[in-house]
């Protein structure tokens, strides 16, 4: 079985993960158009298009896993043929180690997704006198996420050469 089949099928399997979030978070979303208006609080609807960013986010993140799982593999796995006795350790760590950094930018996508959807929002018009004290609960939380995309992608770019190292480490002990 080909390195890349294997990571096809896991990268594919991410995708499924996040469909199956997407619909939970739909069920918030509908939820948040429910909520009755509070005094200085976002309205449900406004609430709810501040989630549809992370949601249509999350949706674009499962569609480009399970129908481009494919062409997202091949750029990043070699198409190595491995028969099921012959996976190596560092073959499984280096699918691992990929696969984790795959769903690690997937993770962090609809998030910051989120944030600049809440910030087109709140530079509109009338509504720029909040756009400073909303945003600044939010930063954190966009460094967290950016954190997240970058370590993820390092994964992904670096994986063949960390499985080595740890295949390496773990062949002396």
């Amino acid at each position: 079985m080909p390195t890349r089949s294997l990571a096809e099928i896991g990268i594919k399997l991410i995708g499924v993960y996040f469909g199956a979030g997407f619909v939970i978070n739909m069920f918030g979303l509908v939820a948040s158009l429910a909520m009755p208006q509070a005094e200085g609080f976002p309205t449900g609807r406004v609430i709810a298009l501040f989630n549809g960013f992370a949601l249509v986010g999350g949706l674009v993140v499962a569609a480009a896993c399970v129908f481009g799982g494919e062409r997202i593999a091949s750029r990043i796995f070699p198409e190595d043929h491995l028969e099921l006795a012959d996976i190596s350790r560092q073959d499984m760590l280096l699918v691992g180690l990929a696969l984790i950094g795959v769903s690690t930018i997937a993770s962090a996508t609809p998030a910051i997704l989120q944030f600049f959807g809440k910030a087109i929002w709140y530079a509109q018009g009338s509504r720029q006198s909040q756009f400073l004290p909303s945003m600044e609960q939010s930063w954190q939380d966009l460094a967290t996420h950016a954190l997240e995309l970058i370590a993820g992608g390092v994964l992904v770019l670096m994986a063949s050469r960390l499985a080595s190292a740890l295949d390496r480490r773990y062949s002396r002990a």
